[in-house]
C-alpha cells in the first residue's frame, strides 16, 4: 500500500485494475502513500517486491527498519524479485498479478502456521 515513489494519494491506473478485478483484487479505493520513518516504525514486517525497493529502503530506511525488510517473492518457490507491472504488456502484467497471488497466499500460509 505504501512505497518509495514521491506522488502521493495517486490511483492505480484503470488498465491495472481491470486486470487485477480478474483476480479478484479491487483497486478502485486504493491509493498510493508514501513511506516515512513513522509508518516503518510502527510496522512489524516490510514487504517488498523487486530490488529498485530494496536499495530504496536500503537509503531511506534506518537499519532497524530495513532490517524489516522482506521480498515478497521470498516467501513461494518463484523468484525473490516480482518485477514493477508498471509499462508493460497486459500478458506481463497478468503473469507478474499471479505471482503476487501465489507468494501473497505463501505468506499467508506462514503466518496462520
Amino acid at each position: 500500500r505504501s512505497g518509495f515513489h514521491e506522488a502521493d494519494n495517486r490511483s492505480s491506473p484503470e488498465y491495472y485494475q481491470n486486470i487485477c478485478n480478474d483476480f479478484d483484487i479491487d483497486l478502485k479505493s486504493h491509493k498510493s502513500s508514501l513511506v516515512n520513518s513513522d509508518l516503518a516504525d510502527w510496522a512489524d514486517i516490510i514487504i517488498l517486491m523487486d530490488y529498485k525497493n530494496h536499495e530504496l529502503a536500503f537509503e531511506k530506511l534506518s537499519s532497524s527498519n530495513f532490517s524489516k525488510c522482506y521480498f515478497l517473492g521470498g516467501f513461494s518457490s518463484g523468484a525473490i524479485e516480482i518485477r514493477d507491472p508498471y509499462d508493460l504488456n497486459n500478458n506481463e502484467i497478468i503473469e507478474i498479478v499471479g505471482e503476487m497471488e501465489k507468494s501473497t497466499l505463501a505468506f499467508v500460509n506462514i503466518l496462520q502456521g
